[in-house]
């Protein structure tokens, strides 16, 4: 968020001579006040920008989205994140962070699984908080936003799990994510348009099943300033996976879907799995040392695995609820 300063020229000349010069004075003392855009700050949930931490700045965050609802159970969790990034150049960001899953749930459908196993079958429940893993990455800015006809960023990470995040189940877990970050600001910085498709390359190992999955995830969003420390805007997020779990009882694969195979020379996409679509509105304030990022995005769309009435209840949920808050130190 950007501070400007505007003066009506023909009022202002109208003043005598001191009284022009202190209004200068103090215009040009406000302009040169710090401002209170944070760059790389989240303006979304789920879409990043393209915009990178200046050299030798550091930022903490804080982020728990609030997953919620499925069918024929009583579902909440909670997935915190506790991230550090550091600015080694203007456009290199290095990062880390830890993640904690909080599952509370219970089902009575036998067919939503792995939920109603995990829970113990029949009237059992589930209530755990784990730490479920940690990520690191790099993030590197290609084009700017303000510069350029259009913001374009990209970033590796790697990703090590040992809890599953539907059910907090054990799991051995390992993936590789590629993401790229499109971002378009107008009249004036006021609003910010931005794009940030990813593809996760995972290997997952839980008992009984081996797992070599291939997941999109495509994150739109649209943030309009009504006011010079306030944003609000909207965001879009799909999400889905493609392939065919490998049963380690019998050596064979889901008969009725094609497997992933992640090479790196031989990348090639099974069937898709399951997926899901939600859309909803956030809110982001920031002030000098801070920001925080609000917003809540419904399940709109989904298919696949275990769906009912155009959505998909096994992967996904009915809402979910985020929290991020950011410090500049």
């Amino acid at each position: 968020m950007l501070m400007r300063v505007e003066i009506n020229k023909g009022r202002f000349m109208n003043f005598g001579t001191g009284t022009r010069k202190a209004a200068a004075l103090m215009a040009l003392g406000i302009a040169a006040l710090p401002s209170i855009a944070h760059a790389d700050e989240s303006l979304w949930i789920y879409t990043q920008g393209a915009e990178t931490l200046p050299a030798g700045r550091t930022e903490m965050k804080v982020s728990d989205v609030w997953r919620s609802g499925k069918v024929d159970s009583d579902y909440s969790m909670h997935d915190i994140r506790l991230e550090a990034e550091h600015g080694v150049t203007d456009r290199l960001t290095v990062y880390g962070e830890l993640i904690v899953f909080n599952h509370n749930y219970s089902t009575t459908n036998p067919d939503l699984q792995p939920f109603y196993d995990t829970q113990g079958g029949e009237g059992g429940r589930f209530n755990e908080t784990q730490l479920a893993g940690f990520e690191v990455g790099a993030k590197y800015n290609i084009l700017s936003p303000y510069s350029d006809p259009i913001g374009l960023s990209t970033s590796v990470s790697f990703d090590r799990r040992t809890r599953y995040r539907l059910d907090g189940a054990e799991i051995d877990q390992t993936a590789w994510e590629f993401q790229l970050f499109f971002q378009k600001n107008f009249l004036d910085n006021q609003l910010v348009l931005a794009f940030s498709p990813q593809i996760e390359l995972e290997n997952r190992t839980s008992p009984g099943v081996i797992e070599k999955e291939i997941a999109l995830d495509i994150a739109a969003g649209a943030s309009y300033r009504v006011a010079p420390s306030l944003y609000i805007g909207a965001e879009f997020r799909h999400q889905s996976d493609y392939l065919s779990p490998l049963d380690t009882a019998t050596g064979e694969y889901d008969p009725e879907l094609r497997p992933s195979n992640i090479g790196l020379f031989n990348l090639k996409f099974g069937s898709q799995y399951q997926n899901g679509n939600y859309f909803g509105p956030t809110v982001h304030y920031a002030q000098q040392e801070w920001w925080v990022t609000a917003g809540v995005l419904f399940q709109v769309a989904g298919g696949g695995g275990f769906s009912r009435d155009g959505r998909n209840w096994d992967e996904h949920e009915r809402v979910h609820a985020g929290l991020i808050f950011g410090i500049e130190l």
